[in-house]
């Protein structure tokens, strides 16, 4: 069930240490309230591979349709699929979608450290815009913030 695979992504400590979903315990209960209280203009895909039944993880774009703008964000919760270029193949879809819609400047932040998240925002043309310093605290160290962006082509 989709439900359940999620909630073990979410709980994983390895899965979840680039996220701030790393400081709580997910259930089905919890789950029902994030969906619920998600804003109108709130967005959640859900990644399935080639070849499986299953999703292999989540994408969301969070709008502000005053400021045409799209806050992004990436899970690939099945840790076999990490590394497989579905998160950038899927960046990239989500991307094209939010241009068409009308959205003038997505953006995405993330740890300093999330290497991998970085590696998605680059190879799908976003620009570092800047850092918010000692934004995380991660195992008693402060952990700064870096902010991608990527405004659509004229």
């Amino acid at each position: 069930m989709v439900v359940h695979r999620h909630i073990g992504w979410l709980n994983s400590k390895e899965g979840m240490k680039y996220s701030e979903q790393r400081h709580h315990v997910h259930t089905v209960e919890t789950q029902h309230e994030y969906l619920n209280k998600l804003p109108v203009h709130s967005h959640i895909w859900l990644i399935i591979a080639r070849g499986f039944d299953e999703h292999i993880g989540t994408i969301t774009a969070h709008i502000d349709p005053f400021n045409k703008t799209a806050n992004m964000g990436v899970m690939i919760g099945d840790l076999a699929y990490r590394g497989t270029g579905y998160a950038t193949e899927a960046w990239r879809e989500v991307m094209d979608f939010l241009w068409a819609h009308d959205i003038e400047k997505i953006e995405a932040g993330m740890m300093e450290n999330n290497e991998p998240m970085i590696a998605v925002c680059k190879r799908t043309g976003m620009s570092l815009e800047g850092h918010r310093l000692k934004h995380f605290l991660v195992d008693n160290e402060r952990i700064h913030l870096v902010q991608y962006g990527a405004w659509r082509e004229p």
